[in-house]
């Protein structure tokens, strides 16, 4: 397993690409994405060639602006223990059971 931290960068450059093109899975996670749009777009690229994983940290609106986003995981909360609860849904540990109290829809008009 790799770890990436994009908080200093704006794009995701050649050498991670190809460290990440043979992997079975890709998770991204966004904190407040509809005001760090760059966010957004390293998941949507990464999402053109690849299975992405999509966890919002913070709030289920960044679901709103990506399209290409395969699977979708808001945890309303950074904390250790709601990144580890979206860790073990990832895993099949424990069944999402949750349902938003908000109706969004993706750029595809998807809920």
């Amino acid at each position: 397993m790799d770890y990436f931290d994009f908080s200093d960068r704006k794009e995701i450059n050649k050498k991670d690409k190809n460290k990440l093109k043979d992997s079975d899975y890709i998770i991204v996670c966004t904190f407040n994405g509809e005001k760090n749009r760059e966010q957004l777009e390293i998941a949507e690229e990464l999402a053109k060639n690849s299975q992405v994983i999509m966890v919002a940290l913070q709030n289920p609106y960044d679901y709103k602006s990506v399209k290409d986003i395969q699977v979708f995981i808001t945890t309303y909360d950074y904390s250790p223990s709601n990144q580890k609860a979206a860790a073990d849904i990832i895993t099949g540990k424990i069944k999402a059971k949750g349902k938003l109290p908000v109706t969004v829809r993706n750029e595809k008009n998807e809920e």
